[in-house]
């Protein structure tokens, strides 16, 4: 078994020796530090989040409708989908729909990660527009190396909008 890599060691045990609350304030830090490091997670209604994807599409400019819109985003991390939100600082004139679809089979086939009545939906005529979806497809597990990606359809000028989805 590899030994753990611990510079400070030395100058950690000094200060044990020396100065016992200064230990226990490092040891805390050191402990609150590793949970951060190791868990990486993000904290999403209470649930850990390992992972998340965000899509930036039309920024600065309209961004037209279509298919495949943004790079793939590569999954890192398996888990199960907690929660997608889209919003956009400059919204358009009509509504749009935006959907993140999933390969397994470098983009033979994708699947979209929401059920059909819940694609996460951009309403005209609101400021700031917002949207978050919390229900998920039978396809919503996200497995290391899936790709994902962002298809979006409806009024054709919007810009400056972000799509987020988090798995955990």
């Amino acid at each position: 078994m590899a030994k753990k890599f611990q510079p400070f060691q030395y100058l950690y045990q000094h200060i044990r020796l020396k100065d016992v609350r200064l230990w226990e304030t490092l040891n805390r830090l050191r402990a609150g530090l590793e949970k951060a490091v190791y868990e990486d997670s993000d904290i999403v209604q209470g649930l850990p989040c390992k992972d998340k994807a965000t899509f930036g599409v039309g920024i600065g400019a309209v961004q037209p409708i279509g298919s495949d819109l943004t790079n793939h985003y590569e999954v890192r991390h398996a888990g199960k989908c907690i929660e997608a939100v889209a919003n956009s600082k400059d919204p358009g004139t009509g509504s749009i729909v935006l959907d993140i679809l999933r390969t397994r089979d470098s983009g033979v086939s994708w699947y979209s990660v929401f059920p059909n009545s819940a694609r996460l939906t951009l309403t005209a005529g609101v400021s700031n527009p917002r949207d978050r979806v919390t229900a998920f497809s039978e396809n919503d597990d996200m497995q290391v190396g899936d790709m994902l990606r962002l298809d979006m359809s409806g009024s054709s000028d919007w810009k400056s909008i972000e799509v987020v989805l988090k798995w955990g």
